[in-house]
């Protein structure tokens, strides 16, 4: 989703942390993150034949493995594959090696993750949410179309450009976890100043015949901020990674007509200790009682629209490499890759 038009040059990487959070306190254990750098992405990428695709509009990032990472672009157009050198305290250097590949079919892909083993048949397979049908396609290699995951029925009414934003692979590799950005309209109100809105976290088995999960989030309202212009305010999930121990890190990001233009956080949820709200067709917001509790992890405000976020390597000086892609923000500026650090809780919070 492209939110409001606004300055989104990344300013210096000045972050708050927010350490604890709300629940915070007590037996859950939450990861500490701070900012090791950014760097620049590419104004275009090539593909096999020779021709350049822009590289704007990313909004999803995807380990897979070594130096290696994957984004998709909400543009529709291609997703690529670039090599990113990190530090061993997780600084990083230049984005190099960015190969793009084309999709046969347009949508509005909004995130990505490679096949498991189950599901590719040979290398190169990946799953990409896209939030106009909205959908779970897998795409070869070529980035043809080769099937699909079943989606939730609940979902097809989703507001439009506020579908499936995020995924990411379930531990275990037996499925994805994917969220829609907004409420459904049957769920709730969309944000406004002051109020958050409240989506379905979901739970997909790569087997049709498995049941799902599905689990209700509640977002912060859009964050505090000098307006400079009217417009409305946003404040959804946009991107999911896992935990080694089944935890979800959940992102959220707000934007408005203001300064600064964009805030993000990432909370951390157990979804195994959420009630499943599969069998609740309609009203989440008026359903506190089944909300998931998080935990902040982590806030900050870079001046730039962080989209997408994945976990990799594990850092020599310490601690878990976790990277973030930041778009364009809908105007023409450039897209960035945004590292944290992210270290093992405090014994003592």
């Amino acid at each position: 989703m492209r939110p409001t038009r606004g300055s989104v040059v990344c300013w210096a990487l000045a972050a708050v942390l927010g350490l604890g959070g709300p629940g915070a306190a007590g037996a859950t254990a939450v990861p500490r993150f701070e900012v090791a750098g950014s760097v620049r992405l590419p104004d275009e990428a090539r593909t096999a034949d020779g021709s350049t695709v822009p590289v704007t509009g990313v909004s999803g990032v995807a380990w897979l493995g070594g130096d290696r990472w994957v984004a998709v672009m909400d543009t529709g157009v291609a997703w690529f594959t670039f090599t990113l050198a990190l530090d061993p305290d997780g600084t990083p250097h230049d984005v190099t090696d960015v190969c793009a590949v084309r999709f046969a079919e347009r949508h509005d892909y909004e995130d990505v993750v490679p096949c498991p083993p189950v599901l590719a048949r040979r290398a190169g397979h990946l799953i990409v949410c896209e939030e106009d049908t909205p959908a779970l396609r897998v795409v070869d290699a070529a980035g043809r179309p080769v099937g699909g995951l079943a989606v939730p029925a609940v979902f097809t009414a989703c507001r439009p450009n506020r579908g499936f934003e995020a995924l990411c692979r379930a531990a275990g590799g037996t499925g994805v976890w994917t969220a829609n950005e907004e409420a459904l309209p049957g769920d709730g109100p969309s944000p406004r100043p002051g109020a958050g809105t409240v989506v379905r976290i979901a739970w997909v088995s790569l087997d049709a015949a498995a049941p799902g999960r599905q689990i209700a989030y509640a977002t912060d309202p859009p964050h505090a901020c000098v307006p400079f212009a009217a417009g409305e305010a946003y404040s959804g999930v946009v991107a999911l990674a896992v935990l080694e121990d089944g935890r979800l890190l959940v992102l959220e990001r707000s934007a408005a007509r203001c300064l600064p233009p964009f805030e993000n956080r990432i909370y951390v949820v157990d979804p195994a200790a959420a009630p499943d709200v599969t069998t609740l067709a309609a009203g989440l917001a008026t359903r506190p009682d089944v909300h998931a509790a998080k935990h902040l992890a982590w806030r900050g405000a870079l001046g730039c629209n962080i989209e997408g976020v994945a976990l990799g390597p594990a850092l020599a000086a310490g601690g878990t490499a976790v990277v973030a892609v930041a778009d364009s923000g809908g105007i023409d500026a450039p897209g960035h890759v945004v590292v944290l650090r992210m270290q093992p809780a405090a014994t003592s919070p």
